[in-house]
């Protein structure tokens, strides 16, 4: 099979491109695909049904951090007996959330509850919503999305954002750790290969589209491991030979978080840890999910 790198438009050699690997149509969707293979939300589910039936008299707030496409909430909104829960979508990243409203668009689910908003995990008391005070009931930061809050002090604002937004006494936040950026996990972490290996993976949503990815940097050094992504996202034409429509290069850094790091970070927020949840994924990484409260 011929691979040829020129675009539709300009037949001009495709460059690659720095990115996050989120900010494009082509990589949300390929998100969607690798992401998919978790399978947390029967755990999230259970939390949330527990979390109405404690208060059925008032309604409960969802708020779900570094939402991405919106699979958790998706999940969750789409229970059809559930009683009407307010749901917010936080993401950094525009082209997750646009993605995320589009498949909103598609779906069955009420969409009047649901809100998608545009901010950071470590400043949420910049963006107007979470001005009013502790209302959140259910934090969720799941697939352990905390490993990007690797630079000096990230970490430390973001549990103290948690414990602004956080109802007291009630509330609660479901904070995910992969296993393999955990205590014990270096040895798996450097045998961790790409999601799909060398194979192309075939898009579910654009016709002819493939991805492939290749890490040409993988290592870790002190409390941090360092990934270089290159996705590149090719049209299959009709005669078998592909085009390359996106070259695309993360630096990835994912700083590793001990035991000892969220519990210290917690009480420091003004947040304890009152559980440990070992969540096994079959096909994704295990994780163990942090559940703080409001230190009383």
């Amino acid at each position: 099979m011929t691979i040829s790198s020129s675009v539709p438009d300009n037949h001009q050699a495709v460059q690659p491109r720095e990115t996050t690997c989120y900010n494009s149509k082509y990589l949300a969707e390929y998100y969607d695909i690798y992401i998919g293979t978790w399978n947390d939300i029967q755990l999230y589910d259970k939390v949330l049904n527990n979390t109405i039936a404690s208060q059925p008299a008032e309604a409960v707030t969802v708020l779900d951090i570094g939402t991405g496409t919106g699979r958790i909430i998706h999940a969750l909104a789409a229970s059809p007996k559930r009683a009407p829960v307010h749901f917010l979508g936080l993401d950094i990243e525009p082209r997750m959330l646009e993605r995320a409203q589009q498949l909103s668009d598609r779906s069955t689910i009420r969409q009047n509850n649901i809100d998608w908003i545009l901010g950071s995990a470590d400043d949420l008391e910049a963006l107007p919503v979470f001005q009013r005070g502790p209302f959140v009931d259910m934090l969720i930061f799941g697939c352990g999305g905390i490993c990007h809050l690797h630079r000096p002090g990230q970490g430390e604002r973001c549990f103290q954002q948690i414990a602004k937004v956080l109802k007291p006494k009630t509330g609660r936040a479901y904070i995910s750790v992969a296993r393999i950026l955990s205590d014990g996990g270096e040895a798996e972490l450097l045998a961790l290969q790409p999601p799909f290996g060398a194979n192309a993976v075939p898009s579910k949503e654009f016709p002819g589209i493939i991805y492939r990815e290749t890490w040409p940097r993988h290592e870790v050094v002190d409390k941090m491991c360092y990934t270089t992504r290159h996705i590149v996202v090719s049209q299959v034409l009709t005669d078998g030979s592909e085009r390359v429509v996106e070259h695309n290069l993360e630096a990835r850094e994912a700083r590793i978080w001990t035991e000892a790091d969220m519990r210290t970070m917690a009480k420091a927020a003004g947040l304890q840890v009152v559980d440990i949840i070992a969540q096994r994924n079959e096909e994704a990484l295990d994780e163990r999910i942090y559940v703080l409260a409001i230190d009383a």
